[in-house]
């Protein structure tokens, strides 16, 4: 018994080590069209310099640098001032994407995200536009160990 007892507290040491570690990068860069061989071409460059109508795609990469599984994770991005959301470019497989109205503290499906307005006296509830965007969220259903993933989405610079 006490060989038994000993062998499991060895090893509890070992377990309560492993885990996931799941880190993230942002790139911004700017959408230009360029022309090549007599076709124009989407490229990307630094979102160094930007103006009116350009357009931005931002990425998250992410890597579980653990050695452990890491499930659920929120990956919460705002999307920049002076700029909206592009319908349908959030990214992210694996994910399930939500997006904000209200600077990141609740997240609904774009389907699902109203919000109240008074008119006549009386409340009414509304669709939430793109220009009302404010945050996304990816939750990835899973990162295996060692494993990398991205997501991405563009907004129109104002």
């Amino acid at each position: 018994m006490k060989k038994t007892l000993f062998a499991v507290l060895f090893l509890l040491p070992a377990l309560a080590i492993a885990a996931p570690n799941v880190g993230v990068q942002i790139l911004a860069e700017k959408i230009i069209i360029i022309e090549k061989d007599g076709e124009k071409i989407e490229s990307r460059v630094p979102a160094d310099d930007v103006a009116p109508n350009d357009t931005l795609i931002y990425t998250l990469s992410y890597e579980n640098k653990g050695d452990e599984t890491a499930t659920g994770i929120q990956l919460d991005d705002p999307i920049p001032e002076n700029t909206v959301y592009i319908v349908g470019t959030a990214f992210g497989p694996g994910s399930d994407i939500y997006f904000s109205i209200d600077g990141g503290k609740h997240f609904k499906e774009p389907s699902t995200l109203t919000y109240d307005i008074e008119v006549k006296g009386k409340t009414e509830q509304r669709q939430a536009s793109p220009e009302q965007y404010t945050h996304i969220r990816w939750v990835v259903k899973e990162v295996k160990a060692g494993q990398m993933g991205i997501a991405s989405f563009r907004v129109l610079v104002k």
